[in-house]
């Protein structure tokens, strides 16, 4: 790809969104728990990196890149979810390859959306997620349509190691494309022998180099054809009806000028735009329609959705039309009302006002909407109309560039607590850094190290370590950590980890004992309508708990210890 004189002049602004993107995916990035799937994948990479036995699952590539950072870093929480960062922050440098098609200002405005987008930004903060899938499918489609067939084929070997998402992505693409090619004609989409047999030879070296860990763990091998229909049979965390409302309330501004260049589109059989909404719709029923309802194959309608919308304003944004001081009077205008608006909203939905104010402060609301409405059509009719549109539209679009940032930090959770996101509908690990701190006390008090005791998991309906929950084992990976199906006292049994319900009375009798909020389970079904309204302003929701016990020996305290 030759990057043109006239494209030059954007290059600094793709870098800044590329720097804009790694930042958010970089900051804070170890500070929540890794949840159960994440520690699921992070201890297949430990194991690796141990040399022990390890059965590795449908993402070998994410495990094998991870094996290696953990030795060239450490094994940490941040380390983990480095992988998925990385790659998020890559997907954002993919319209770069499809610039010629969309247009210089799109793939621009395109670059920035990615990089801001709530959902692309939860995945990449997530280990082991789809977005890492996500990113090589851009790679390979790209580099394909840019004459980089090498690199194409690279990125295919590495895409089929990268996990199961990646097939309704596919299929998604394959119906799209299909379906508009019965449409309208389309010539984008070049297959050629000699091209197809050199990317085959780069495919299937990179496959099996990076598929078997350059011979070093040759399970990966297999990742293609490892499936299980649980993982879409299981039901999903996430209602249906919420996940659908998702886009709408993490993507507003998309939803907003994607469907309007959608139907823009499709009354001018725009071959692109057309199939552009194929995808979105297709990759919309195809998350929505198996039981576990993945809120990560919700991701894959997001970029044919941000892409329309950055169609649409490449046409809609242009330089004022009329008296450019007018333009911003109506800009400023429009944003104060609306944010006015959205303060009277947000101050009824924390419910903290009786029912006749809360009435009161939502006429307001609707107040400032119509004062709107009605100021822009007396500018259209007595000044001028392209200042009435053009200042409406820049101070809409700023409402929601704002909205739709704050609703990013909240996804990516980096708000100065703990939220509860569509992004992360499962069971989240709550307490894990305070039992980590308790147990590293109690060692240092006893051994004057910190992880020197031995500690045992019972209660855990497991009876070896590798079955007990990987959120824990994560936690304790650099404990001497055993498993027991019943407490069975000794002299090394410093420490005992048990479920809430376990009951045995010699460890009540012996030992000291401290819960610790494990899970917590958000109550997507159970939450009012009061609830919600708290939820669009605050992000947090009634949640159930799981609760661990840490048992110490009483000795290890330091008013009972001998010196």
């Amino acid at each position: 790809m030759t990057v043109s004189s006239s494209s030059r002049r954007f290059i600094p602004w793709f870098a800044l969104a590329f720097a804009l993107a790694l930042l958010l995916r970089l900051l804070r990035l170890g500070e929540l728990p890794l949840s159960d799937a994440e520690a699921n994948w992070a201890l297949q990479a430990l194991g690796l990196l141990r040399s022990q036995p390890v059965t590795l699952g449908t993402q070998p590539l994410y495990v094998h890149l991870t094996a290696s950072l953990f030795f060239i870093f450490q094994a940490s929480n941040a380390a983990a979810r480095l992988v998925s960062a990385l790659a998020g922050s890559g997907l954002v440098l993919a319209p770069l390859l499809f610039a010629d098609k969309l247009g210089q200002k799109a793939a621009l405005f395109l670059t920035f959306f990615l990089a801001l987008d709530p959902g692309l930004l939860a995945l990449s903060r997530e280990a082991g997620s789809p977005i890492l899938t996500m990113t090589l499918t851009a790679l390979v489609w790209g580099l394909w349509r840019n004459n980089r067939v090498e690199w194409a084929g690279i990125c295919v070997g590495w895409m089929l190691l990268s996990g199961p998402a990646l097939w309704p992505g596919l299929l998604a693409l394959a119906v799209s494309y299909g379906l508009t090619r019965g449409i309208v004609p389309a010539d984008d989409f070049r297959l050629e022998a000699s091209s197809l047999r050199r990317a085959a030879f780069y495919a299937i070296g990179a496959y099996l180099a990076f598929g078997s860990f350059f011979l070093l763990s040759p399970g990966g091998l297999g990742a293609i054809f490892r499936f299980s229909l649980d993982d879409f049979w299981t039901p999903g965390a996430l209602p249906p009806l919420v996940m659908l409302t998702t886009p709408f309330i993490y993507q507003p501004l998309a939803i907003i000028f994607g469907l309007i260049a959608a139907v823009r589109g499709a009354l001018k059989r725009d071959a692109l735009t057309l199939f552009l909404t194929f995808w979105f719709f297709a990759a919309l029923i195809l998350s929505l329609a198996p039981p576990a309802r993945p809120i990560g194959g919700l991701a894959w309608a997001l970029i044919p959705l941000w892409t329309l919308a950055a169609l649409e304003l490449q046409h809609l944004l242009i330089p004022a039309q009329a008296g450019r001081n007018e333009t911003l009077a109506m800009t400023v205008l429009t944003l104060l009302l609306l944010t006015f608006a959205a303060l009277a909203l947000t101050a009824v939905a924390l419910g903290k006002m009786d029912p006749p104010s809360a009435q009161m402060y939502t006429l307001v609301a609707l107040a400032a909407v119509l004062m709107l409405a009605v100021g822009a059509a007396l500018v259209a009719q007595g000044w001028n109309t392209a200042v009435a549109w053009q200042g409406t539209l820049w101070g809409g679009l700023g409402f929601l560039a704002v909205y739709s940032l704050s609703i990013a930090l909240f996804a990516a959770n980096l708000k100065p607590h703990a939220t509860v996101e569509f992004w992360r509908p499962g069971a989240q690990v709550t307490q894990a850094d305070a039992l980590q701190r308790q147990m590293n006390d109690l060692s240092l008090r006893h051994t004057g190290t910190s992880q020197s005791l031995k500690v045992i998991l019972v209660g855990m309906n497991s009876s070896t370590t590798s079955n007990a929950p990987a959120a824990l084992r994560w936690l304790l990976r650099a404990w001497d950590v055993t498993v027991a199906a019943d407490f069975v006292p000794n002299s090394t049994s410093n420490l005992f980890i048990t479920s809430e319900g376990f009951s045995a009375p010699q460890l009540e009798s012996a030992y000291r004992g401290a819960d610790f909020r494990w899970y917590s389970y958000p109550g997507w079904e159970q939450a009012s309508a009061a609830d919600w309204m708290t939820w669009l302003v605050e992000h947090s929701l009634p949640s159930g708990e799981e609760n661990i016990i840490l048992w110490a020996r009483t000795d290890l305290f330091s008013n009972e210890s001998n010196p």
